[in-house]
């Protein structure tokens, strides 16, 4: 009885800290639990022109919807980075057994400020402002000329990226950003 009750106890906290996750205000240090909708993940791979071609980063990939989609519709080939081993499960699970693209997705959990970005042609993102202010240095080192990067919700704050990333397209009704860097 004593183990049923902390086992309900747990579920409880655990299902209360991932409604918190889905809510969490936007200048918070933390990322929130937010997926990308299908919809979204199609419109991102349309406005990049995703191809087989193509190698996408996915920076804090959540459950891995976007790139699943980028390789089974668009036949991209991707790497989803995240930290957080629940989210990090989940994108393993929809990769190898909801959308069975292991061949084309690779995944790292990993802190994606520890990852090299020089191999990407794309990256899809979904964080939250003050993410993206950290992640410029990395950018401005990293990123080739050329590759896009599709910001979802969040514009990029381009007085951090001076000169290297230009404003190529936004899609209004979906909160979509397409930057490029020179």
């Amino acid at each position: 009885m004593f183990f049923l009750i902390n086992l309900i106890l747990l579920l409880a906290l655990f299902c209360i800290i991932l409604i918190i996750s889905m809510l969490w205000p936007p200048d918070s240090p933390w990322a929130p639990w937010w997926t990308t909708k299908p919809h979204i993940a199609r419109r991102m791979c349309q406005m990049a022109k995703v191809s087989d071609k193509t190698l996408i980063y996915d920076l804090g990939c959540g459950t891995g919807n976007a790139i699943c989609i980028a390789a089974s519709e668009f036949n991209a080939h991707s790497l989803g980075i995240e930290i957080d081993p629940i989210r990090f499960f989940n994108a393993w699970f929809n990769v190898n057994f909801r959308y069975r693209v292991g061949n084309k997705v690779k995944l790292l959990r990993k802190n994606f400020f520890k990852v090299n970005f020089s191999d990407a042609n794309v990256f899809f993102i979904y964080l939250i402002p003050n993410a993206l202010i950290r992640l410029a240095p990395k950018f401005l080192k990293e990123a080739r000329s050329g590759s896009l990067l599709i910001s979802y919700t969040y514009p990029i704050p381009m007085e951090y990226y001076p000169k290297r990333l230009k404003l190529m397209e936004i899609d209004h009704k979906n909160r979509l950003y397409l930057y490029k860097f020179s």
